[in-house]
Parts: C-alpha cells; structure tokens; sequence
C-alpha cells in the first residue's frame, strides 16, 4: 500500500474566504497465496489423479487512483466542495480498466446568518445538497474477464483405463465487464436545538446503481459455465433518512 497527497490551504482576508486543496495518488497490491495438498485415503494413500500439479496457487490484482478535491467557504457561511477521482482495477480489461468519479456539493450554515444568529432555539443549522458517482470492484473474481483454463476438482475427473485424472477445462468470462457504478443525489438538513443538547439530521436522496456486478445464470453454450460474473442490471431507491439525538440530562 502506498498513498501520498498533498493539502494546500489558504485564507484569503481580502474576499472573507478560505481554499483547501487536496490532491494524491494511491497504490494497492493485493497477493493472495494458498497451498495445494493431494486427496488421501484412510490407509494414507494418495487419491489417483489428486497430486496437484504446482504447490501453491496465487490470486493477485492492482488498484492504482488519482483523486483531487477543492473545498471553497466564503464567510463562513457558504461551502462549496468539488471532487474528482479516478480508479484502475486489473479486475478488469483495459478497455474498461479506468473509472472516472465526480461529485459536487453545497452547503449553507444558516445558523451564522443575521437571522438566526441571536436564536435561543436554534444553536446549529445547515443545509446541504450533493450529487456524485462512485464506483464498485470489490467482491468479484480477479480474472472474470480473461478467456483462461483452469484444473477440475475431484467431482470432475475423467477415466482413462484404471487412472482418474483432473481435466483443464476454460471458465466462463466476459471481455467486457467493468465498474458498478452509483449515481447519488441527496438534499440534506444538519441541525442543533438549545445548545446542541439535541440534534439531528434530515436526509432526502435518490440512488441508482447500473452495471451491477453479479454472477448471473447464462443460456447454455453461450459461454464456457451456466453462470457468469457480469454487469446486469440497474438497482434505483429513493427515500428520506433521519436521525435525532437528545442530551436528556446534563448535570456536574
């Protein structure tokens, strides 16, 4: 693992208003090494056709980003935030390797305003409104896209005269499988009531998932398996989220 980002950040007196800047790089290398043992009898005598033919398998894949994110506030009162990163998975072909990732958004302290600054009620309050997309590679097989063989397993093994013996058969897969990726939009409310001895939070926000990741039943002789890892679908929820905390009893 290697991460490494840069801040900059400025106060500007002339215009009332603060940048922060951030931007990096990451570097992710994944190894996965399992050992392979033959399949014995009672009497501790190998299985024919069980001796595995290398000692150890590994699975391995690379995530490499790019991110940058701005985060602008004038007087205190207005944020504007925007963020773009994108993602290389060798999960995928490299075609469809790289995933770009926006988002953007607003929010108003409202609390600071002259309105509501000399409140007894409201002590904090903050509205908010985000869009964005981010993107999902995780819990797929690290080589669904490449046309590959791979050895049978003891309920597949094929006969020739006394001996049994493991076949190379190819996998299913798909050259075009790329990233799960997720639209969101959501309007926000952030707010604190008699010294922030309660608040709370009111979310409204609409999702949408397309290209789901899935290993999903294929028609036979299409592909190498009755079942393949594939982008399939689209998933769409909407709803509103809310959350309140109360400090019911503050004493020394």
């Amino acid at each position: 693992l290697m991460d490494f980002y840069l801040n900059y950040t400025k106060d500007i007196a002339s215009i009332n208003s603060r940048i922060d800047f951030m931007a990096g790089t990451g570097y992710q290398d994944f190894l996965f090494t399992s050992d392979n043992f033959a399949d014995y009898r009672f009497d501790k005598s190998i299985r024919p056709g069980t001796e595995p033919q290398f000692p150890n398998s590994e699975a391995q894949y690379t995530l490499i980003s790019y991110y940058g994110r701005l985060n602008y506030t004038y007087n205190n009162k207005y944020v504007l935030t925007a963020s773009l990163r994108t993602d290389g998975s060798s999960r995928f072909g490299k075609e469809n390797r790289w995933g770009v990732f926006p988002a953007v958004a607003f929010a108003w302290r409202m609390s600071n305003e002259n309105f509501l600054s000399s409140s007894k009620v409201i002590s904090d309050m903050k509205l908010r409104v985000g869009w964005g997309i981010t993107g999902q590679q995780d819990g797929i097989d690290f080589y669904g896209y490449l046309p590959r063989y791979s050895l049978s397993n003891n309920a597949a093994l094929y006969q020739m005269g006394p001996e049994f013996s493991s076949m190379q058969r190819p996998s299913a897969y798909d050259p075009n499988l790329s990233w799960e990726t997720t639209r969101n939009i959501n309007l926000g409310l952030d707010f604190g009531l008699y010294s922030n001895r309660i608040i709370g939070t009111v979310d409204v926000f609409s999702r949408k998932t397309e290209g789901l990741l899935s290993v999903v039943p294929i028609a036979l002789g299409t592909n190498f398996s009755n079942q393949l890892l594939t982008n399939v679908g689209n998933i769409e929820s909407n709803g509103v989220e809310f959350t309140v905390n109360a400090t019911a009893v503050k004493t020394q």
